[in-house]
């Protein structure tokens, strides 16, 4: 019983420091989980509000951006202090 309990502790220590990104962000977009740039977009998201995603919940990291949407970051970049 001890050796199950202290496997369950171990599992959910783990299972939380996995998870700890996708707990912390204020914002989330449905389409980037297990993306190889998730954790990145994230924080750009909402550490460092250069990106904001699509109306429908979706970031779509694979897409291609406009030019507005490139010139838009420019613009946030270089107004964060």
């Amino acid at each position: 019983m001890k050796k199950f309990r202290l496997i369950l502790t171990i599992l959910v220590v783990i299972l939380f420091l996995v998870q700890y990104s996708i707990v912390k962000a204020d914002i989330f977009y449905l389409d980037i989980f297990g993306h190889w740039a998730e954790h990145i977009i994230l924080w750009a998201t909402n550490e460092a509000n250069l990106f904001n995603g699509y109306p429908n919940g979706t970031f779509r990291p694979d897409d291609s951006i406009t030019r507005a949407e490139y010139i838009t970051i420019l613009y946030r970049a270089a107004m964060e202090k």
